[in-house]
């Protein structure tokens, strides 16, 4: 049944938001960066296939058409080009099924690769005022009281990192060091403080900083970080990288899930599953898809069908990919004109799906 009126408050999305933020967590994807410049899958898409040259485009007209063979679709370069996640599955695909295509799909996929790499590090993240504006409620909004507040992220980009240093936020990714980080997942476990002793002789203890702490988990890796030799480091200055460091961005294709199992992946993962449904109970989702699997079913699904975790979602709307969450009671979702809370639906005209709208929202 649907209610014509209802009034959405803060609350309804975040149910902590007047106890400290307690146990809250945001999951964003590529739809929180695409206002600070940049691109969407489509966009991302066009991007990278205008940099193809004849033969390329041959081989990826090669793997569309088998791949609608076998799949019954109907793809083509001219007027339906695959999303980018979807062509590199389907470049992919032709390395063990079509005879003499290894060696020039993979390298056809690494080109892929590489353009997406390099149009991401390209973008000049100059537009920080919502991401700014929702750190610096966090930062009003929790004062004194430590409460660390979880980011999960699928983008690359370093937008969060950047707004966190600019309103002067102590911010934990994973990472120890300085100018060459290493991967330290045990970071995410830390809490700032200082230890205190009590009078000229008193015993020492230590004392939490009292003020608010940022955990940020980049679920698919960032255009800072790399490996050598199965180690990963973050390395914001690309002339203290040897000829020998690789990316180790996790690209938008099929294959994540294995990806996941490797350094340092497989660690964050893990890390990731214990804190989703213990330190982070309302989970709070902005740009976020739900096209990956690997992310629903080791994360999410399995919280909230035991009840340890509540999901809202912020989608422009309905989704396919969201038909295996609407059984789970605690998964609540809204799209640009209903609101689906508590299993009861509402009619709900709105714009909450974009990030902007979103910090507005939350922050006045």
């Amino acid at each position: 049944m649907v209610t014509q009126v209802f009034n959405l408050k803060k609350e309804h999305i975040i149910p902590t938001i007047d106890k400290g933020l307690c146990n809250v967590g945001f999951l964003f994807g590529a739809g929180t960066s695409c206002e600070a410049g940049y691109p969407l899958m489509s966009e991302l898409t066009n991007k990278v296939w205008s940099q193809l040259d004849e033969n390329e485009i041959g081989i990826a007209e090669t793997a569309i058409n088998f791949y609608n063979k076998e799949n019954n679709t109907n793809y083509d370069i001219n007027t339906n080009i695959p999303d980018i996640e979807l062509l590199l599955n389907m470049i992919s695909g032709l390395k063990g099924v079509k005879e003499g295509f290894y060696t020039v799909s993979y390298n056809l996929e690494q080109k892929i690769k590489n353009q997406i790499c390099e149009i991401l590090k390209n973008i000049i993240p100059n537009k920080l005022e919502n991401h700014n504006k929702l750190l610096n409620y966090l930062k009003t909004k929790i004062g004194t009281i430590h409460t660390p507040v979880w980011f999960f992220t699928t983008n690359y980009d370093l937008l969060i990192e950047l707004a966190s240093t600019e309103n002067n936020i102590h911010i934990e990714n994973g990472f120890s060091g300085i100018l060459k980080r290493f991967f330290d997942i045990d970071c995410l476990s830390r809490i700032c403080g200082h230890v205190m002793q009590q009078g000229p002789r008193g015993a020492l203890r230590f004392e939490k900083h009292k003020q608010v702490q940022l955990k940020l988990c980049k679920l698919h890796g960032s255009i800072s970080w790399f490996k050598k030799n199965n180690m990963a480091y973050e390395v914001f200055d690309t002339s203290l990288k040897g000829d020998d460091y690789q990316e180790a961005m996790i690209y938008p294709e099929k294959k994540k899930l294995d990806e996941t199992l490797s350094h340092p992946y497989d660690k964050l993962f893990t890390y990731a599953n214990n804190v989703i449904g213990n330190e982070v109970k309302y989970l709070i989702t902005c740009g976020y898809s739900f096209r990956d699997e690997h992310i629903n079913e080791r994360l999410l699904l399995p919280k909230l069908k035991n009840g340890s975790l509540r999901v809202f979602a912020l989608l422009e709307k309905e989704l396919d990919s969201i038909s295996v969450f609407k059984d789970c009671p605690s998964f609540n979702y809204l799209t640009m004109n209903s609101l689906h809370l508590n299993g009861k639906i509402y009619e709900l005209e709105n714009s909450l799906w974009k990030f902007s709208e979103l910090v507005k929202f939350i922050t006045e």
